[in-house]
C-alpha cells in the first residue's frame, strides 16, 4: 500500500513558517471474519516512509528536515462482495508511530508527530486466484461420474 499527505502549512504564532508532507509504503495483513457476501477484516500492518518539512515564510535560513516515518497499524474492516472477485469496503486503522519526527523553526518547535492517529479509509478489492469455494477436487460424497468422450 502507499500512502501521501500533501503539504500543508506549518504556522507559529500566526506566522506561517514552513510546510510539512509526508509519504509512506507498507504491507498488510488481514484475517477474515464472517466469510461470505459479507466480512469483518481484521488486520495488521508496517508502515515506512519520510517526513518532509521545510522552513519558509519568516524563516531566514530555510532548511529542510527529512527524518524518517515508521508506525504500526491495526485496523478493522467492513466488506461486501456481491462477486467472489469483487469487494467494496470501509475500514478503521488506528497508526501507532513510535518514531516522533519534529520540525523546528529557530529552535522553536512547529511540529511534532502524534504518537497515535486514526484513519478512514475506503476501497474496491479486485480479488486475484480461485475463486473463494471454487474448487476442481470433487468432494466426498459427490457424485464422481465422468462422462466418456
Amino acid at each position: 500500500m502507499g500512502h501521501y499527505m500533501p503539504a500543508r502549512p506549518l504556522t507559529f504564532e500566526d506566522a506561517r513558517v514552513g510546510v510539512v508532507a509526508r509519504w509512506a509504503l507498507g504491507v498488510r495483513g488481514c484475517g477474515r471474519f464472517l466469510p461470505g457476501s459479507l466480512e469483518i477484516p481484521v488486520c495488521l500492518g508496517l508502515e515506512g516512509g519520510q517526513l518532509l518539512a521545510e522552513g519558509a515564510g519568516i524563516t531566514v535560513d530555510r532548511r529542510q528536515a527529512r527524518p524518517p516515518w515508521f508506525a504500526v497499524l491495526l485496523g478493522l474492516g467492513l466488506v461486501w462482495s456481491p462477486h467472489p472477485r469483487i469487494g467494496l469496503g470501509v475500514r478503521t486503522d488506528f497508526v501507532i508511530a513510535p518514531l516522533r519526527a519534529q520540525f523546528t523553526v529557530s529552535d522553536e518547535l512547529v511540529f511534532i508527530t502524534q504518537p497515535v492517529g486514526v484513519r478512514f479509509g475506503g476501497g474496491l478489492e479486485i480479488r486475484l486466484g480461485p475463486a473463494r469455494g471454487v474448487t476442481d477436487r470433487p468432494r466426498p460424497g459427490q457424485n464422481n461420474k465422468y462422462l466418456p468422450c
